[in-house]
């Protein structure tokens, strides 16, 4: 039994977009992918299918995007890793993000209707609906596609994720690298054009750091001395995780983050963000050193040490990066 057409329940789309593990600051960074449930209870007892939601797609409605969601939410599921793997479906998917793209709306219902249609042709398995997707990476008709942008790199990162051999694809692929490289060297004119820019570069460290090979080590080398520190410290992390040295530097001012301030001396970050990264930091020193075992590790603990020593962590920071650090310590002997 299909879904009624009309009768969606009111759903608030994810405030974050969809967080990615690993290396990236948390909190910080925003990428693919995570299990959201949303409407998970709803659609059992409807017993809807992504394949229909799909059809009823065909006709765009002010509820459009919440169909979208269900149908990325859906494919998460261990239950349709068949449709994951569905060519013919994926190419459902992107004919209708293609439509959507080729419109160009900045209604807002029609941008989260493209960023849902984007995330969800990211989770297919298969190649089918690639072009597409390299064209949500990179058309930007309106201010507001920048939302669109930034979903079609995290998809990238997932992608990537999936295998050794996806990411070999991945990095001969002239086009979609072509794509990540106009996000990293992406920049704008007034304040909200420079925001805009700045969450674009932060997710195109992640997707290089994710792909590497030698063009992503050169443009991450390159992010790593962005004027925006986030940006600075996510290039650092990926190049920490592909085993680069270079990333050292940035990584100790990863760990000094608490010492950065604003004019009037407060603190340039909260304690939040002064943790994530913080913390972030560690786990990437501990992989550098996993990556490379002629680094001096004992000069990597001291940095490590001085955080917990410092009179000018607050306490509340100081316990939050705790846990990590004395493992992080541990694990290079110190």
């Amino acid at each position: 039994m299909s879904a009624p057409e009309d009768n969606l329940p009111p759903v608030q789309p994810p405030s974050a977009s969809f967080l990615m593990q690993l290396f990236v600051v948390p909190l910080v960074i925003v990428v693919a992918i995570v299990m959201v449930s949303l409407m998970f209870n709803w659609l059992a007892h409807m017993g809807t299918k992504p394949e229909d939601l799909v059809t009823q797609l065909n006709k765009v409605n002010p509820g459009s995007w919440q169909k979208a969601l269900t149908v990325a939410n859906l494919l998460t599921d261990h239950k349709h890793e068949d449709l994951r793997r569905d060519p013919k479906l994926a190419e459902k998917v992107a004919e209708l993000l293609e439509k959507e793209l080729e419109q160009g709306s900045a209604d807002p219902e029609r941008v989260k209707l493209r960023v849902y249609l984007t995330l969800a042709l990211g989770l297919f398995e298969v190649e089918n609906g690639r072009e597409t997707l390299i064209k949500a990476a990179t058309q930007q008709k309106t201010p507001v596609d920048v939302e669109v942008r930034k979903t079609a790199l995290e998809t990238f990162a997932r992608r990537a994720d999936f295998s050794p051999e996806r990411c070999d694809l991945m990095r001969n692929d002239q086009e979609l690298m072509q794509a990540v490289e106009q996000a990293a060297k992406a920049s704008g004119e007034s304040s909200e054009e420079r925001e805009a820019a700045n969450e674009l570069r932060l997710r195109a460290a992640y997707v290089l750091g994710v792909i590497g090979g030698d063009q992503a080590l050169q443009l991450l080398t390159g992010l790593a001395s962005d004027p925006e520190p986030l940006v600075r410290f996510n290039a650092a992390t990926a190049l920490a995780r592909l085993g680069e040295r270079s990333a050292v530097p940035r990584l100790y001012e990863m760990l000094e983050i608490y010492q950065q301030k604003n004019d009037d001396g407060s603190p340039r970050f909260d304690a939040v963000v002064q943790t994530s990264v913080i913390s972030s930091a560690i786990r990437a020193i501990e992989k550098l050193a996993e990556q490379d075992q002629t680094i001096d590790r004992a000069e990597l603990a001291d940095a490590i040490q001085s955080v917990l020593d410092s009179p000018d962590i607050s306490s509340d920071v100081r316990t939050g990066v705790e846990i990590d650090a004395r493992t992080a310590l541990q694990h290079l002997g110190k």
